[in-house]
């Protein structure tokens, strides 16, 4: 946890770099990325023939600092896009909105884990996602259209 909590101020000190430097739809991309990376490294222990102890574990620990830069390029990134598209006057309806879309699935992922892990080994649970997670890093870094050109449409005057 230490590892991924130094990479996680690491990618907290870098993230406003990486989104003027490749937009945050690409930023997004890259974390995702990351974090796939470090998702196949425990899946390398299913070839046991291949991966010794010490080879693994020098996986595993970078793979972890990997994780932890991985998440605030994301989060930075979703957070200032929807501040800069979100109106004034919606802005605490867009936060409320976000929070929802991100803890309900987590929440139910969660559940999903728990009873899966009962009934598979993780480490084909951990390469199932990596293989999801790299198709979206896939998908964003690909993107033609970068979500930081956009500018918000101005808000409706409901006074009237």
């Amino acid at each position: 946890m230490s590892l991924q909590g130094a990479g996680s101020i690491l990618g907290g000190l870098t993230a406003a770099m990486l989104m003027r430097r490749v937009g945050p739809g690409r930023a997004v991309g890259l974390g995702l990325a990351m974090i796939a990376l470090a998702s196949f490294a425990p899946a390398a222990s299913l070839l046991p023939v291949l991966v010794s102890p010490e080879l693994l574990l020098a996986l595993v620990l970078p793979s972890l600092f990997l994780a932890g830069v991985g998440v605030p390029w994301i989060f930075v990134s979703l957070v200032t896009t929807r501040q800069r598209l979100t109106p004034a006057r919606l802005q605490g309806r867009a936060a409320a909105a976000t929070n929802l879309v991100l803890n309900v699935p987590q929440l139910v992922s969660i559940a999903a884990g728990a009873l899966l892990v009962g009934m598979m080994d993780y480490r084909w649970l951990m390469l199932g996602a990596a293989v999801v997670i790299s198709a979206c890093a896939l998908s964003m870094l690909r993107g033609e259209r970068e979500l930081h050109q956009e500018t918000p449409a101005p808000a409706p005057d409901l006074t009237q």
